[in-house]
């Protein structure tokens, strides 16, 4: 089955351009799969989230891999190639309103059904997320 993950990355980042916003990925730095200039990148408050602009204008092929988005942007003024796998992808949203999707969800769900393991109201052991509203963590 296709992944939901870069048509939503796809769908909130053509929206931000198009309302003259800035779009952002927030990536978790810790997943060993991502590809990142990590000595590039200064590190905030111990905090191993890194936000990264993929503006059209901030990047240069933008495009998804299999189970990744690849582009290459610059960072202290050198171009690098970055790819950071879905799962390593925590939200995307814009950086004047934080307005997003929370897309770790979705990519838990996505891998559970891939390995067999259904969601219903009925399996032992597995919960169903609390409705209610979304818990985003604001990045500055």
């Amino acid at each position: 089955m296709l992944s939901k993950i870069p048509y939503l990355i796809d769908a909130i980042r053509n929206w931000a351009i198009d309302s003259a916003l800035t779009p952002q990925l927030l990536v978790d730095s810790k997943n060993s799969a991502i590809v990142l200039p990590l000595d590039q990148i200064k590190s905030g408050d111990g905090d191993s989230n890194i936000v990264l602009n993929i503006h059209e204008q901030a990047v240069d092929r933008f495009q998804y891999r299999d189970d990744h988005v690849v582009f290459r942007t610059r960072f202290s003024g050198r171009s690098f190639e970055v790819d950071i796998p879905f799962d390593a992808v925590i939200a995307v949203f814009t950086r004047e309103t934080h307005e997003g999707l929370h897309l770790q969800a979705i990519a838990r769900a996505e891998t559970e059904v891939e390995d067999g393991e259904v969601m219903t109201d009925k399996t032992p052991g597995k919960t169903k997320p609390a409705s209610g509203k979304p818990h985003l963590k604001v990045v500055k």
